[in-house]
């Protein structure tokens, strides 16, 4: 299928919440009203910005894998949203997911975050994950990874292995379609 040009104008404006301000007083309702403001309709809501909000807005330390709370912060910061004329579009970034062995911790609390991670897409009311891809430091050809778009870790002990690092990929894509 091929785009045409009404199809890509309904593709809101979109900017990341993690690239408006970064003092400690620049907290996420001040940057939804400066993205509002300069005429953005919707936000990459960054994992950051949703984990300090969730700081500010119980008044104390949230983990990162405290997803219940976390799910209640982006519910509310859907409502902000609404209140500023804008939506969630995307969450992210999802990274350090793939290439780790079978059976491993790091696999194990790699899927573990992606499934918490699609809760809290769920109470923000999007259904599209930034799935972080890049060069990994440690393959023997980058450009394969530029290319495959797969790989995001530079963690030591993840496969180098490109059937499986795509396997990973498909496999939170099908825990998002489930």
């Amino acid at each position: 299928m091929v785009p045409t040009s009404s199809s890509l104008m309904s593709i809101p404006k979109c900017y990341a919440s993690c690239s408006v301000g970064n003092k400690p007083e620049h907290g996420l309702p001040q940057k939804l009203a400066a993205i509002s403001a300069a005429g953005f309709s919707a936000i990459e809501l960054s994992f950051p910005d949703i984990l300090s909000d969730a700081s500010d807005l119980f008044k104390r330390d949230v983990e990162p894998t405290d997803y219940d709370t976390l799910c209640q912060a982006a519910s509310k910061i859907d409502e902000l949203c609404t209140h500023f004329r804008s939506k969630i579009l995307v969450l992210q970034p999802l990274a350090n997911y793939e290439g780790w062995p079978k059976g491993s911790a790091e696999r194990q609390d790699a899927f573990n975050r992606a499934r918490g991670w699609i809760r809290i897409m769920k109470a923000a009311r999007t259904d599209m994950l930034q799935a972080h891809m890049g060069t990994t430091s440690n393959m023997p050809d980058h450009r394969l990874i530029l290319e495959s778009q797969v790989g995001s870790s530079d963690s030591s002990g993840i496969t180098m292995s490109r059937d499986q690092l795509a396997a990973d990929l498909r496999e939170v894509a099908d825990m998002l379609a489930a």
